[in-house]
């Protein structure tokens, strides 16, 4: 079992430099299912909860009538000092993206190339004229799994444990990844910073007794390169 421990990078500065909650619908339906939740009804459910934060957040005593929460007089304690907190939605197809422009406050998609990205935040900025809002091309970034060796073919050898639990092929799966030296690493989060990814989350699968390892080196030989 590999532990969800990452590192983050902020390539660019000059954000909004606040504090960020990323949602998304969830990448398996069966979660749904064992919650006893209607699996067709994950979107709506996680439009109108991202509704219920931002009130939540922003005043004492909310009420709320929606079609899947109600509530009267609720006050959560401590709110944010600055108010709501910035949501990013994830998710990566043209409804994911509609309901980003829509609701959210930036995009964090996950498993995308760089030529995904950038075919996403363009869409993401048309999406956004529709509705109205404009599209912060800072508030957005990337969840990359990344597996670090100086041995190029050990890191390709764990990595491709970890991998073969993913519905895609596991080459698809790696052209999403960053997989093998510090250079080849460095390499491929660069390619995102070409079509203008400024934010990242380093994801490491890793056998757990290897996560400190792997995050000091991402700490010595890669986010020194990007700072």
């Amino acid at each position: 079992q590999v532990a969800k421990t990452y590192a983050t990078l902020d390539y660019i500065s000059g954000s909004k430099n606040r504090a960020i909650m990323a949602v998304g619908i969830g990448a398996n339906p069966k979660d749904c299912l064992a919650s006893g939740i209607d699996p067709s009804e994950r979107s709506k459910r996680m439009e109108e909860g991202v509704q219920v934060m931002r009130k939540l957040w922003a005043a004492p005593n909310v009420s709320f009538e929606g079609q899947y929460y109600q509530f009267e007089d609720v006050t959560i304690e401590p709110r944010p000092k600055k108010g709501s907190l910035d949501i990013w939605i994830g998710g990566k197809t043209d409804l994911a993206l509609k309901r980003t422009a829509r609701y959210g406050d930036g995009w964090f998609p996950s498993f995308v190339t760089p030529g995904e990205f950038q075919e996403g935040m363009g869409k993401l900025q048309a999406y956004g004229e529709q509705y109205g809002r404009k599209v912060d091309p800072r508030e957005a970034g990337v969840l990359i799994l990344t597996c670090i060796d100086k041995d190029r073919k050990r890191a390709q050898e764990i990595a491709g444990q970890f991998l073969k639990g993913f519905p895609l092929p596991q080459e698809s799966m790696v052209a999403r990844c960053a997989i093998g030296t510090p250079e080849e690493c460095i390499e491929k989060v660069q390619s995102y910073v070409d079509v203008g990814c400024s934010k990242f989350v380093l994801w490491p699968i890793v056998p757990p007794d290897e996560l400190i390892p792997q995050i000091e080196l991402y700490g010595k030989e890669i986010i020194p390169h990007f700072g």
